[in-house]
């Protein structure tokens, strides 16, 4: 990977326009940082080089979303770690972004083989100015864009105002592009500039890989407001992974599963077993936790979609609800346990005039005690059942930094969650991003009696965020609720 990423480093650096930054936002927990490398000191010794890690593996989506809030440029040249731009890349870009009624830019690409051969691919016959929405209507009519994704250029606000990066595990690029060009028109170039390199380590060649880019299309489509396309793409697979069209439920409960919580899940399927409700389980989980599971979850209506090593719960969690059929989504964390009724407290709201998502409080069990008590979460709001009204979740957080409210399990319609972009590409508190979009535009529905027992110290990173991610989440919390809402 140092060799492709120094191939990449000279094209850049190299570039005939050079009045850029370059942000290397350097994803995972390494031994060894890119910029301690004596072999690649040349690149993190040019003054426009400005490096970060923020020591996790977030997947592609959340780290350009962090770098993004580093960014001093108007314009976004979109990089992967192991392409080459051609010399001219970056001059014919800027220049096709002179109209400053184009949002985005793109070149075209060429295949670059591990052998090192550059493999020609033909242009789509798709090129010049797409008006908003264009994009969109090819693809859908194709099942393939008229151009890659690969360097892109963009302007940051277009990028700021659709939340950037999807939080998808594949596809991020897809959903980001379509979500901008559907109300922005951009420019496709014939020229050449990009070559992507093919090899037998990038993501694509992973072997989760087919399944979930057919879930996070069909995701995609949902979220640009075609739910028929996304019914197409979806039932291009062939995977147990999905009920059958006779299969279909009430409710879809969406989860991500560790290997920590796989001895919580008899207790949470017991109580799941006694709703009168018809549902389906979606679980997200890497493919050794899938293994492990399995003599846990032997229930028909659990269906365990295989997920990236690498990544955010916020793209784990897409891509459970990518792979839902059902028209009521219910996020919950298997490692805290239903109270009986709770699916038809969460989804009995959903059909009162104009409440669009659920809400519940939550009883915090303390493990730490001999007891091992449980205390009823305290909320700020009405101790009966109540409306929550619009913005009422940002206006609190832009008041006090606080969130008034346990939003890790919501109930809401699949139509509301895509519309709302899902999951935002971050690496943490991606339900309160969540809510901030929804309460912006729709009213909910507060159930003060505690759904669920909760344990604060069986949440994710509870204890363990780094000073140096921490900082990156703050910068990320005002891109995503005070730019964006």
């Amino acid at each position: 990977m140092a060799d492709h990423f120094a191939q990449t480093a000279s094209a850049v650096l190299s570039q005939s326009f050079s009045d850029f930054e370059w942000l290397i936002q350097e994803d995972g927990l390494v031994e060894n940082p890119l910029h301690k490398s004596k072999s690649l000191r040349w690149i993190f010794d040019d003054p426009r080089v400005r490096y970060e890690s923020h020591g996790e593996g977030l997947g592609a989506g959340a780290a350009r979303n962090i770098a993004l809030t580093r960014a001093r440029a108007d314009l976004i040249w979109v990089m992967d770690a192991d392409d080459i731009p051609t010399p001219f890349a970056l001059d014919l870009l800027v220049k096709g972004l002179h109209d400053t009624k184009l949002a985005w830019a793109q070149g075209s690409v060429d295949d670059f083989t591990q052998e090192g051969i550059v493999v020609h691919i033909p242009p789509k016959p798709v090129s010049g100015v797409l008006a908003p929405g264009e994009l969109f209507d090819y693809w859908k009519a194709h099942n393939t864009f008229p151009m890659h994704s690969a360097g892109m250029l963009l302007r940051k606000s277009a990028l700021e105002r659709v939340g950037a990066w999807a939080g998808l595990p594949v596809a991020e690029d897809t959903g980001m592009i379509l979500a901008v060009s559907a109300t922005d028109a951009g420019l496709i170039l014939k020229d050449r500039t990009m070559l992507y390199r093919k090899w037998s380590g990038q993501t694509t060649a992973a072997s989760w890989f087919p399944l979930a880019k057919a879930f996070c299309k069909s995701a995609v489509a949902l979220a640009c407001g075609d739910p028929s396309l996304a019914t197409a793409l979806r039932n291009q697979t062939s995977t147990s992974s999905h009920p059958d069209q006779e299969s279909i439920t009430d409710i879809a409960i969406c989860s991500v599963l560790r290997e920590e919580d796989i001895p919580n899940t008899p207790a949470f399927l017991k109580v799941l077993a006694t709703e009168p409700e018809s549902w389906n389980w979606y679980i997200a989980a890497t493919s050794d936790v899938i293994d492990k599971a399995l003599p846990y979850l032997k229930d028909p209506r659990v269906h365990l979609i295989p997920a990236s090593p690498i990544g955010t719960r916020s793209s784990a969690k897409n891509l459970a609800a990518a792979a839902a059929v059902e028209d009521i989504l219910l996020f919950a964390d298997p490692f805290d346990l239903p109270s009986p009724g709770f699916l038809s407290s969460f989804t009995a709201p959903l059909s009162y005039d104009d409440i669009e998502y659920t809400l519940s409080s939550a009883l915090d069990f303390d493990t730490d005690t001999d007891t091992n008590t449980a205390t009823e979460t305290p909320s700020p709001l009405s101790p009966l059942p109540c409306v929550i009204d619009k913005d009422y979740f940002t206006s609190i957080w832009r008041a006090s930094r606080t969130w008034p409210v346990l939003s890790t399990w919501t109930a809401l319609s699949r139509t509301i969650f895509w519309r709302a972009g899902g999951f935002k590409a971050v690496p943490r508190s991606e339900d309160a991003y969540l809510l901030a979009q929804l309460s912006h535009e729709n009213l909910g529905w507060y159930i003060p009696y505690p759904q669920f027992t909760h344990d604060p110290k069986r949440l994710p990173h509870a204890t363990d965020t780094s000073p140096t991610l921490r900082e990156c989440i703050n910068r990320l919390d005002i891109l995503n609720m005070q730019n964006r809402i």
